[in-house]
């Protein structure tokens, strides 16, 4: 699969747990979120583990979040920290940790998969219409979407999992900040 050489030269390394270890733990997570996105499921059979890169990574969402940056040579786009696995070898946490610290945070309908900057976090739909396609969780707007009763913190990054993992691109700008991220204190 093409998609995953792309993310071993961004320095992605397979995970040291066994195929069944993997394919186990696997049938655990889907036990509780249900049978997950096929691409998605090839990728952590494959890694098994958290993803880190050696590089800063970008994406470009289809929907602008407040954190997409709005200047520089990497106008239009987000950072990508890293990706979960169903184990976690870099202490970033697994899947696991990250669905139960986010449970009745991010809709019913999402996965978090991976870091963006802040502690955002990166997501897969896994029900209904969104199923497969990524999103960014603005954690920020978590407060504010309550109070309205909407997810108003979630933008549309990619309608695939393919379309997000070819998006990716290494940060070769000397854009050394996030820049132009809006903050409102208003509550």
């Amino acid at each position: 699969m093409r998609l995953i050489k792309k993310l071993e030269n961004f320095g992605a390394k397979k995970s040291s747990r066994s195929d069944e270890e993997k394919e186990n733990a696997l049938k655990k997570l889907e036990l509780q979120v249900g049978s997950l996105p096929e691409v998605y499921r090839k990728v952590i059979l494959y890694f098994g583990s958290d993803i880190d890169f050696e590089n800063t990574i970008l994406f470009t969402p289809l929907v602008p979040s407040p954190w997409t940056r709005k200047k520089g040579k990497t106008k239009g786009k987000n950072i990508l920290g890293y990706l979960y696995g169903v184990f976690s070898e870099y202490k970033s946490g697994t899947l696991f940790d990250h669905l139960s610290t986010y449970k009745g945070r991010i809709p019913a309908d999402f996965l978090p998969i991976g870091e963006g900057p802040g502690g955002n976090q990166i997501c897969i739909g896994i029900n209904g219409d969104v199923r497969g396609a990524v999103y960014f969780w603005d954690h920020e707007g978590e407060i504010c979407a309550k109070k309205v009763g909407n997810s108003a913190e979630l933008y549309l990054i990619s309608k695939s999992l393919e379309e997000f993992l070819e998006s990716l691109e290494v940060d070769d700008s000397e854009d050394d900040c996030i820049d132009g991220v809006e903050v409102s204190l208003d509550f």
